[in-house]
């Protein structure tokens, strides 16, 4: 049995904090059934009978899915030299597997976006969030290029994109339902960040006695969403927490996502809390010191975020804060720190 070394006080709180999001879930309704909607699309997919009318069926069930669908499918997150036109046509050309896992982000993205078109905190917080996503999904193609580069396999278990993008989303959902739920809790957190100088997931790992991670766990558990992503947020936490090492790049597919998911949020937060080109370097740092390939390439994945989130924005019909545009030179000024080109110098502020 694991020892619980966290002072009484602590648990105290964190237990009251669980059980406050409960009753804020369970009043809500609407983010259980979209919970439920998820689950549902898992379930089907995971029967080899299913077919992509099953899928389709319960995408333009759901109000204005099959549109955002439609209009993500034809994004430069697909690039796609022919637009698709149909819902049914998406989910036979993307896969029934890679597009369940997309709308399942989509649904639960769904519950926030009117709250976020008020601006403020919440805008801030939701624009991390798809941050994550989206980096996570690009690095989890990157990883899987390099494993099939070192290994010859021809497949490496993964669907293109969409399950890195929903891990990066589970991830961020626990900090989420605390914005969209508890805004007074937040704007604390964000004050105590800028007063203490520390990440806002320090911030509110001391005013409510649960880190961000867990509280996402508790979320996932609550929605009886699948285990593995629990699985997963909690391998990621522990490559945080370990000594850095380069193991070897593991074919299986819920290590890529874990080391996709690790490598995404520690962008994310440089990104979007850190704001500085030192911060970003020195987050390209840590993660160098833990990835073993050399073929992962975060500038390719850097450069062209800017323009995916906003893509990414515009398909969910969003107006947040932009991405720093500086992103899209950060492959040239990693080229000129390795000695490789010369360009001029860019910061992030």
């Amino acid at each position: 049995m694991t020892q619980n070394n966290t002072p009484p006080a602590q648990n105290s709180t964190a237990t009251d904090f669980i059980e406050k999001l409960r009753k804020a879930l369970s009043s809500d309704g609407d983010f259980p059934a979209s919970a439920r909607v998820v689950s549902e699309l898992r379930e089907i997919i995971s029967k080899p009978e299913s077919t992509p009318n099953q899928v389709a069926e319960i995408i333009l069930r759901e109000p204005s899915l099959g549109t955002r669908i439609l209009s993500m499918v034809n994004s430069s997150f697909y690039r796609r030299a022919k637009p698709i036109m149909t819902v049914s046509q998406a989910v036979v050309q993307i896969g029934m597997r890679p597009l369940a896992e997309l709308c399942s982000g989509l649904i639960l993205l769904q519950k926030f976006i009117p709250a976020a078109r008020s601006g403020g905190p919440f805008a801030k917080c939701l624009k991390k969030s798809i941050t994550t996503s989206l980096l996570t999904s690009s690095i989890c193609q990157q990883i899987k290029s390099a494993v099939k580069e070192s290994t010859s396999a021809s497949s490496v278990g993964i669907a293109k994109d969409e399950s890195g993008y929903l891990t990066g989303m589970f991830a961020e959902i626990g900090t989420l339902l605390l914005a969209y739920y508890f805004p007074k809790l937040y704007e604390s957190a964000e004050k105590r960040s800028l007063s203490k100088k520390q990440p806002i997931s320090k911030s509110i790992a001391e005013l409510v006695g649960l880190t961000p991670t867990d509280i996402s766990r508790a979320v996932l558990s609550e929605l009886k969403l699948p285990d593995i992503y629990r699985e997963i947020l909690s391998k990621s936490m522990q490559i945080e927490e370990s000594p850095p090492s380069k193991a070897p790049l593991s074919a299986d597919p819920n290590d890529i996502l874990t080391l996709g998911l690790y490598c995404g949020t520690t962008l994310s937060t440089a990104i979007n809390e850190d704001g500085s080109k030192e911060g970003l370097e020195a987050a390209l740092s840590k993660i160098g010191n833990r990835l073993p390939s050399e073929d992962i390439l975060l500038s390719e994945v850097l450069g062209s975020l800017v323009d995916t989130y906003r893509d990414h924005c515009a398909s969910l019909e969003l107006n947040l804060p932009e991405l720093p545009q500086e992103l899209r030179q950060i492959k040239e000024a990693l080229l000129a720190d390795s000695g490789q080109a010369q360009p001029e110098t860019h910061s992030l502020s």
